[in-house]
């Protein structure tokens, strides 16, 4: 897994600080799953779009393990982190999320190399699309809550 570009690319990512505070904005405020909006970031950074039909393949490639293995981590972990004298077991908790966030992110990647890719003109329009159509799988959000988030986003990240 180690091997995985999508995970490296990740890994650096998630390591500026926008775009830290804005994935975490869509998960926390809107549902949104951190994994599939940096996978549809660095589909953009190579120029490769995202149809609806496959990213409801990737939603449903790691479902089952977001749904009981990562999202009950987090949840556990954010309740440790409030507890006094947790340190260790905190951050125990943070490495075996981080885990399962690769192993999550290595079911995205084996589902990503069946696709074929609708190349894109350009890489920001290719993130606005990729976002845009990952926006229509949240429930109760419009395009136009997050429009400026992804302009940002994307910005960011350089794209």
């Amino acid at each position: 897994m180690d091997t995985n570009p999508f995970w490296t690319y990740s890994l650096s990512a998630y390591g500026i600080d926008r775009v830290r505070e804005i994935v975490l904005h869509w998960q926390d405020d809107y549902g949104g799953d951190v994994n599939i909006l940096l996978c549809c970031c660095w589909l953009a950074s190579k120029q490769q779009r995202l149809d609806e039909d496959q990213l409801s393949l990737l939603l449903k490639a790691g479902a089952q393990w977001r749904a009981q293995c990562l999202l009950p981590l987090r949840s556990v972990r954010r309740f440790v982190c409030e507890r006094p004298n947790t340190d260790l077991l905190y951050q125990q908790l943070k490495d075996a999320e981080m885990s399962a966030e690769q192993w999550h992110q290595q079911c995205l990647f084996d589902c990503i190399e069946g696709f074929e890719h609708s190349p894109a003109s350009g890489i920001e329009g290719a993130g606005i699309d990729n976002l845009q159509n990952y926006c229509q799988f949240l429930s109760g959000v419009e395009w136009s809550d997050l429009s400026e988030d992804a302009t940002e986003l994307l910005g960011a990240l350089k794209l």
